[in-house]
């Protein structure tokens, strides 16, 4: 049996070798095979999620699953940035003119997405 933990950059599963995990593994994109820890990494998102709880040989850690449900907040959070009729930046935006509201609700999505923005502001 394997276990999915937080790695520095998503989630890392280690565990023996089951042909089937990999093989269910191998089907994530963005997967990377790490030799010298011999674990593999991939993303946290929702989409890698539903893959795995389909594979009851794994197990995942607490943090792991914490990863996952913040990220799927973000995206819940970049998506009504795209609904939002009149955007208004969350920062203040590094620009000299007014920007156009397709670059305001870039800048915001991209502020949510990669937690430049905290949950307090």
């Amino acid at each position: 049996m394997g276990v999915i933990t937080a790695g520095d950059s998503g989630l890392e599963y280690r565990g023996r070798y089951d042909p089937y995990v990999v093989q269910v593994i191998k089907q994530i994109p963005g997967r990377v095979w790490d030799p010298k820890r011999k674990v593999w990494r991939f993303p946290a998102n929702l989409d890698v999620l539903r893959l795995l709880d389909k594979v009851p040989q794994i197990d995942m850690t607490a943090e792991a699953r914490a990863i996952i449900q913040r990220r799927k907040e973000a995206e819940m959070m970049a998506q009504s940035a795209k609904e939002d009729d009149s955007p208004e930046p969350v920062k203040p935006m590094p620009i000299k003119v007014k920007p156009f509201a397709h670059q305001v609700k870039g800048f915001n999505i991209a502020l949510t997405l990669f937690k430049w923005v905290s949950d307090d502001e």
